[in-house]
């Protein structure tokens, strides 16, 4: 038996209590527990009901854009709770993965695409910096990150070009998957609600590899892990730009779907403080 269990008046705090693990591919689940299985299963159906539950106008003006700040959250956990640095810039890195991804699709490439340039160049900026904040660390990082969001403020304010100016004329196109343009609510739902469910199994699985692993020990403390033979200035870049990706790929997603328009001002303080209040 792989998992033994027993009952207790402390499992009513704590799920895990009783729950002994005897073997490594026990201890290595996704779900330690079936309730947690039977739980997310219960979400993914509720999930994929939803449009047929709730109305049209609930499911685009709420639960859409939810779902888009659930993935881009998550992405900010990457960084913030499993490599345990401090990142105030992460709205900028969601505008410049939109603005790429929206640009790509005007030129003609398909949406699927102009996505992966959206995550990859959101990836590129927030690795450059990276490579300068993580030189400091504590207050002085959260000011070198929070650095990069009002330089992407100002780019954006000053070149129409790439922001289609504070009138916001620059429209998305209408999104494609594989050819097929999506205009109605519940298929723009269901591309926000694929997207969430693809970082979040992401994020469930992280903690079974060795980069979770990693960048759990970098976290904690950064000098013991390089005793141990990891590179801790490594892990954090990668933390930092995979966090990137997922939220330029957010970014992009959000305003193919839900915005649009994208505008100058949709990655200012308002957009910061969602995540600090999420």
């Amino acid at each position: 038996m792989a998992v033994k269990t027993s009952k207790g008046f402390d499992a009513m705090f704590y799920r895990l209590s009783g729950i002994h693990h005897t073997s490594y591919v026990s201890d290595s689940r996704l779900y330690k527990i079936p309730a947690d299985r039977n739980l997310a299963l219960f979400f993914l159906a509720l999930g994929l009901a939803a449009p047929f539950l709730v109305g049209s106008l609930y499911l685009n003006s709420y639960m859409l854009p939810w779902l888009v700040w659930t993935a881009a959250a998550l992405g900010l956990n990457l960084v913030t709770g499993w490599a345990g640095q401090l990142h105030l810039g992460y709205a900028a890195v969601m505008a410049v993965g939109a603005y790429s991804a929206v640009h790509a699709a005007r030129y003609g490439l398909p949406w699927e695409f102009a996505l992966l340039i959206g995550g990859i160049s959101a990836s590129v900026i927030g690795s450059l910096f990276a490579f300068a904040a993580l030189r400091v660390k504590g207050l002085y990082l959260a000011l070198t990150t929070l650095a990069m969001q009002f330089v992407m403020d100002w780019v954006l304010t000053h070149s129409p070009a790439i922001s289609g100016g504070s009138h916001a004329s620059l429209q998305a196109p209408t999104f494609a998957l594989l050819g097929q343009r999506i205009t109605s609510d519940t298929g723009l739902y269901y591309v926000a609600f694929g997207w969430c469910l693809l970082v979040t199994i992401f994020m469930l699985n992280l903690r079974r590899t060795g980069l979770g692993r990693a960048l759990v020990a970098v976290r904690e403390k950064d000098y013991a892990a390089a005793i141990l033979g990891v590179n801790s200035f490594y892990y954090k870049i990668v933390a930092f730009a995979t966090s990137s990706f997922i939220g330029g790929v957010s970014g992009a997603i959000l305003v193919a779907t839900f915005f649009f328009w994208p505008r100058p001002n949709s990655s200012r303080s308002p957009c910061r403080s969602r995540f600090w209040l999420w």
